[in-house]
């Protein structure tokens, strides 16, 4: 988020200023919003307009930031630990279960499995659809478009072209399949170690 606002503090240079004014029309080319919003009909650049954006996406970003970040810590800690704890007792043949315990633990990995998979997968697929609108967009013959059309699907595609995963703490937790992955073995070599000490 620091990055964004730093953008629109900065200058930009007279090619990307001339870029900006040739593909958008905007009255001043210099302003950048933080996000790549495009409000059809009406001139984002403009002061009003700019500085009610600007208000709303900085509350936005303070908003993730203190409410969902401090969550996600916790939830990978937790969950990490949890599910070592589900595996252990499932996979240590010295503790006399029975088996009602042993499906209560079963089915407690299955949940916590299932529940932070959907977590990183949801990320993954919010990654995988702006690829594929890119690939539309890309393949459709958006270049006989008219003026207005082809400004509006210019601001989509640089919208699209950023990756779109969850990212928390500056890009430090991004989950992802690969994230749930290296979850689990962390939580199996845990299991590991502990059964061979």
């Amino acid at each position: 988020m620091s990055f964004m606002v730093l953008q629109t503090v900065i200058p930009l240079s007279s090619e990307e200023i001339e870029l900006q004014a040739n593909i958008y029309k905007n009255k001043h080319p210099g302003r950048i919003v933080m996000s790549t919003l495009r409000i059809p009909f009406i001139d984002e650049t403009e002061s009003w307009y700019y500085e009610a954006i600007m208000l709303c996406e900085l509350y936005g970003g303070f908003f993730m930031q203190i409410l969902l970040t401090p969550i996600v810590l916790p939830l990978v800690v937790f969950t990490n630990l949890a599910f070592s704890i589900c595996l252990y007792q499932l996979t240590d043949t010295s503790s006399s279960l029975s088996k009602v315990r042993k499906c209560k633990f079963l089915f407690e990995i299955i949940t916590l499995t299932l529940q932070y998979f959907f977590l990183n997968n949801s990320s993954e697929i919010m990654d995988d659809c702006n690829a594929m609108v890119c690939r539309s967009i890309n393949s459709s013959h958006w270049q006989h478009c008219t003026l207005d059309t082809k400004r509006g699907l210019m601001s989509l595609l640089r919208i699209c072209q950023r990756p779109n995963h969850l990212e928390f703490y500056g890009g430090v937790i991004i989950p992802s399949r690969d994230f749930f992955l290296k979850v689990i073995k962390i939580a199996y070599s845990f299991v590991n170690f502990i059964r061979c000490t």
